[in-house]
């Protein structure tokens, strides 16, 4: 069997070992002294029947409630996992602690999001409040998709809470819905500028870099959501993915669809890391650094390397039931969160290693892209050299990725590893490339 073939029933392969491995924890009880910390004071603490935490003082009169997400079935979603958050709410509603029972985030995103915002924010709201931050919870910097998930799930957990102990009932949609339904219509308009530009003008560079510049700027700056290994893999490992994160869905689902009718799209016209190493591709060109070409055997030898990476991550984080593996990639840095020593040094190689080989970490270690890579074996419009060609081997010589190679003396594109970035077509004299 070709391995083209093998590639297309890799990521079927994968989903189907976590299937068939993950297991779930089931909630664990926490303990006493964690849920008198989210309460007023409480002298003792009691659970009802339907799993709510009730507090009362020396005089026997209720203090507060205190209930887990999970219990409550909220499980808000930060950047790359679900977060499980005890809150505890005073008789007349209003907030009086939450602590983080368990999460699935790496240990840097969850500290920087705790971090970025004092507690003291949230404690003293009531629980028909917004919980919106920047709005009536106030943020230092850019809030992260992390604090953001918090802040929202604390809001969300509350006024469960309340409803359930009967404070009162919640008529008014929160803010949290309308914030997601706004990142929900960006991404489709970053995504969609790539499809739409890759599909009618593929040798427009300026259009191009019009996409990449624009996708950037949306999925970096603005709504913080993108591809990366950190964010599809509790869809691979079955982590508990909710719908809080519709966002990701809609941009997940428009790159497969868009990978099975043109191929990798997102690589080459919306990937925020392709933006910055396109970038790195003209530096090096501008200052003439020379460029190394792997051997054929070696260049195809650590094109598999991606593919065991995601193999290996996929592995742990159904072992650990957490994707802290999937956080040591250049993707780290884009959060605007604070990156461990390792990461940053991670990032580092692979950029010096950009500047002699073009696209170094697309090529050989991109967890994503071997995602895309294997839907890209079903593409329905795979690129083609038409009978024009007189051979002269210039697209060859100016395809950054090396994809395209003499085989059995033709010339062939390598449909699973080309980004559609429209170097060839420009570069060829007979216009006798069509992606």
């Amino acid at each position: 069997m070709r391995w083209s073939y093998l590639k297309g029933l890799f990521l079927p392969i994968l989903v189907l070992i976590a299937l068939l491995t993950s297991t779930e924890e089931g909630g664990k009880t926490p303990p006493e002294w964690l849920v008198k910390a989210v309460l007023p004071n409480p002298s003792t603490v009691r659970q009802d029947d339907r799993g709510i935490y009730i507090g009362y003082n020396e005089e026997g009169e209720i203090v507060g409630y205190a209930g887990s997400g999970e219990m409550l079935g909220i499980l808000p979603h930060g950047y790359g996992g679900t977060i499980n958050i005890m809150v505890g709410i005073r008789p007349d509603g209003m907030l009086s602690g939450f602590a983080i029972l368990n999460h699935s985030e790496t240990p840097e995103y969850i500290l920087k999001a705790i971090k970025s915002t004092p507690a003291e924010k949230l404690i003293g709201k009531r629980f028909d409040d917004p919980f919106v931050v920047g709005e009536d919870v106030d943020a230092v910097g850019r809030a992260s998709i992390t604090w953001n998930a918090i802040v929202s799930g604390v809001g969300d957990i509350a006024k469960k809470l309340a409803e359930m102990v009967g404070i009162g009932k919640t008529v008014e949609k929160t803010k949290a819905s309308e914030i997601q339904l706004k990142s929900t219509l960006l991404i489709l308009l970053a995504t969609l500028t790539g499809v739409i530009i890759s599909i009618l003008y593929p040798e427009n560079q300026k259009l191009r870099y019009l996409s990449l510049t624009v996708s950037f700027i949306l999925l970096v700056f603005i709504t913080g959501i993108f591809l990366s290994s950190q964010a599809v893999m509790p869809l691979l490992t079955l982590l508990k993915p909710t719908t809080a994160k519709i966002a990701l869905y809609t941009l997940l689902g428009v790159v497969l669809i868009s990978t099975i009718i043109k191929g990798r799209i997102y690589c080459g016209h919306i990937c925020p890391l392709s933006y910055v190493f396109d970038g790195l591709l003209h530096i090096t060109r501008y200052l003439r650094i020379p460029q190394v070409k792997p051997p054929e055997m070696l260049d195809r030898a650590l094109g598999t390397v991606k593919y065991i990476l995601l193999g290996v991550v996929l592995f742990i984080c159904i072992r650990q039931g957490s994707i802290t593996p999937a956080g040591y990639e250049p993707f780290a840095l884009l959060t605007f969160m604070t990156a461990n020593r390792l990461v940053i040094m991670i990032t580092a190689v692979i950029l010096v290693s950009t500047l002699f080989i073009p696209y170094f970490f697309c090529r050989y270690l991109c967890g994503v892209g071997a995602i895309l890579s294997s839907f890209s074996v079903f593409t329905i419009k795979q690129p083609k050299i038409e009978e024009s060609c007189n051979r002269c081997n210039i697209c060859i010589d100016t395809c950054p990725l090396s994809t395209i190679k003499p085989t059995d003396g033709e010339i062939v594109i390598n449909t699973s590893n080309c980004i559609r970035c429209g170097e060839c077509i420009r570069a060829c004299k007979k216009n006798a490339i069509k992606l």
